[in-house]
């Protein structure tokens, strides 16, 4: 068809109905979820301009899985990459330079058909570990405790401009630590 009309533009989100991270994260029921997953989703959730949205530990049938969004809107005037920190930190968190299990993880893309009802684009991330059961668990723990030798880590930190006040972490003896 020569003069088939064109499909409308879209336009980018109304500021209006922007996705408030900070409160969706507060909005979270972690007991709705399989118990194996929720230090993981915590610590996830703890990360800048990342929110979690599925879960499932494939109770020894399938594979540990977790997907999450990432939101595009700075989470500061100074910085526009800060809402990209969280994306970033998980990703070098599970390189296999860096985590002894890297490469049993893997983070893939996933995208749905429409905006969710908070809007924000179909576009989500699955963070996924090749094992099963109890092995899934272990590289779970493993997982955290890297993240948290990340969060320590003063080169990496300054290497990258991570401000760990865009992190929601607590802060003993010096160390920071995730919340879980």
């Amino acid at each position: 068809m020569l003069n088939a009309p064109l499909p409308p533009t879209r336009m980018t989100m109304p500021t209006n109905i922007r996705y408030n991270l900070k409160m969706a994260k507060k909005l979270i029921d972690y007991s709705t979820m399989d118990p194996e997953v929720v230090d993981l989703c915590k610590v996830i959730n703890a990360l800048p301009g990342v929110i979690t949205t599925e879960s499932c530990y494939g109770h020894g049938e399938t594979t540990y899985k977790i997907w999450f969004k990432v939101d595009g809107s700075p989470l500061s005037r100074l910085n526009e990459n800060s809402c990209l920190q969280g994306l970033f930190f998980l990703t070098r968190c599970l390189d296999k330079r860096y985590f002894e299990f890297g490469d049993q993880w893997a983070i893939t893309l996933s995208v749905g058909d429409m905006y969710t009802e908070r809007g924000l684009y179909p576009t989500m991330f699955l963070l996924e570990s090749k094992a099963l059961g109890e092995s899934a668990l272990v590289q779970a723990q493993s997982l955290i405790k890297n993240m948290e030798d990340h969060l320590n880590n003063k080169n990496f930190k300054k290497g990258f401009s991570i401000d760990i006040g865009d992190f929601k972490v607590k802060e003993a003896n010096g160390n920071y630590m995730f919340d879980v």
